[in-house]
């Protein structure tokens, strides 16, 4: 082979020696002046190899191209995986930044103005008459438009009520009534306040307890705000465990909210007749004489004694004595407001003391 034969822009300065079983193999050197390297000789002569690879065709610009309803402005960086991007101009006003191969491709054909109007269309296509169809106990009664691309009626339930659902949730049976059959099937297996009267006796006696409105359930009165409320069944088997054997109590009263059960001086607070160190301290009982008085001063805007409605010398008397039940003697509505006359003489055997509150029977 003679010297410096050219292929492209790479010229044969040298052979390589050839080993048996490879192909032929030459050094050139590109005119770019880089290193020489070798290359195999079939490559060259068939021109698939014309350059060392410095050799970088300039891309082609698409700057005024229209696929579809994109108009190309401009090229900009390519991303971070290599893609070409540009940025075009949607037939509706968007300008958004595209991958070039997505848009040349068909695969992206607007800015997303095209789904949205399909999904219209074929709603609108779609809208047969729907008034009068019947889903377990709705009755679809008036068309109200589409929501979030979701064709919305209102329907009728048999109970009366009439509520918006989406047509969708209708027929795939993801709604069958307005929630009269929960409540209806809930009934069936919650207590009233007739179940609680027979079957826990002493829970029935201490606590307020109404049916609910509903017709299901029961509602009973916050230990410390009053309000009315219905609690869960997780706080009725709690308060009737505290009740029925205090020992086991985790949580002795119903409180609507945590701010007024963090708040209440009975949170927590668990009774033990044979418990020694269980007993109220004198903090407690201070704190329990102040809410009591406060009671009976936000109702009738003075404190008196219930018995000869005298103001002064008032004392808080148990009417469930401590020693009797622990449970209750922190609690506000086991509290009595006397006097001191009436405390020793009308209620008490023997004089009755903070002191001496828990070894002291009230009677």
């Amino acid at each position: 082979m003679t010297d410096k034969i050219r292929y492209g822009k790479l010229i044969i300065i040298e052979e390589v020696e050839k080993r048996k079983g490879e192909p032929k193999k030459v050094i050139c050197q590109c005119d770019c002046g880089s290193n020489p390297r070798e290359y195999q000789l079939i490559h060259l002569k068939s021109g698939h190899t014309k350059t060392c690879g410095c050799y970088k065709p300039e891309l082609k610009s698409f700057s005024g191209y229209k696929y579809n309803r994109i108009t190309i402005i401009e090229e900009i960086e390519r991303d971070k995986h290599n893609h070409r991007m540009v940025v075009g101009k949607c037939d509706c006003g968007n300008i958004k930044k595209f991958v070039l191969s997505s848009i040349k491709s068909g695969r992206i054909r607007s800015c997303g103005c095209l789904a949205r109007e399909k999904t219209k269309a074929c709603h609108q296509n779609k809208r047969e008459i729907c008034i009068g169809e019947r889903y377990g106990r709705l009755v679809v009664i008036k068309e109200t438009g589409i929501k979030k691309n979701k064709r919305m009626v209102f329907a009728k339930c048999d109970c009366g009520n009439v509520k918006e659902y989406a047509l969708n949730t209708l027929r795939s049976n993801g709604a069958r009534s307005c929630g009269c059959y929960r409540l209806e099937s809930l009934r069936d297996k919650a207590y009233l306040k007739k179940d609680y009267e027979e079957k826990y006796p002493f829970f029935f006696k201490i606590e307020d307890i109404m049916d609910a409105p509903s017709g299901y359930g029961i509602m009973v009165r916050c230990k410390k705000c009053n309000k009315w409320f219905r609690p869960t069944s997780n706080q009725i088997i709690a308060r009737v465990v505290a009740v029925e054997n205090p020992k086991k109590a985790e949580e002795c009263n119903f409180y609507c909210s945590d701010k007024c059960k963090h708040s209440c001086i009975l949170f927590r607070r668990r009774g033990d007749p044979f418990a020694q160190n269980d007993k109220p301290r004198s903090t407690e009982i201070k704190i329990f004489r102040k809410e009591v008085l406060k009671r009976q001063f936000d109702e009738y805007g003075r404190n008196f004694c219930e018995i000869c409605e005298s103001e002064s010398n008032l004392q808080i008397h148990h009417d469930i004595p401590q020693k009797i039940n622990p449970l209750f003697s922190l609690d506000p509505d086991n509290g009595i407001i006397l006097c001191h006359k009436c405390h020793v003489k009308k209620t008490h055997i023997g004089w009755c003391g903070m002191s001496t509150l828990s070894n002291k029977i009230c009677w």
